[in-house]
């Protein structure tokens, strides 16, 4: 068990797949789960910005739609926060982020809009739960 303190690291790894429920026929990534390491954290210095990563992911489709299309990101929200995907370390969770360079939040669960066949920047970041004194 790993007890929230300044001091902590520890290792985390962050899966992720979705579905495209409408037409056209798609695969995201091969059917395959997408991986995001962040290697060894240090809570101290998780900050909503640092252990920032990219989201690398593909998507195929069967009859090259040039359309608007939309990607969702589906998991179990945070106890700390529903929008924040949550982990399996009660006072972390991660950040969805979208944009070129990350500057809006995605909320767990909720659609990004897209033109096919140009592929969203998703990134994604760990939080901390703000702690009382």
């Amino acid at each position: 068990m790993l007890k929230y303190s300044a001091a902590a690291a520890f290792s985390m790894q962050a899966n992720f797949s979705g579905q495209l429920i409408e037409p056209p026929q798609c695969q995201i990534n091969g059917e395959k789960p997408i991986m995001v390491e962040f290697g060894s954290v240090v809570i101290a210095q998780i900050n909503g910005d640092s252990y920032r990563k990219p989201v690398f992911w593909t998507l195929t489709c069967s009859n090259n739609p040039d359309k608007s299309m939309r990607v969702k990101i589906s998991g179990t929200g945070s106890a700390f926060n529903a929008a924040l995907l949550a982990t399996s370390q009660r006072y972390l969770a991660i950040q969805i982020l979208s944009g070129k360079n990350g500057e809006n939040a995605l909320a767990l669960n909720n659609w990004l809009p897209f033109t096919f066949p140009a592929l969203p920047v998703i990134q994604v970041v760990p939080v901390k739960k703000a702690l009382r004194c």
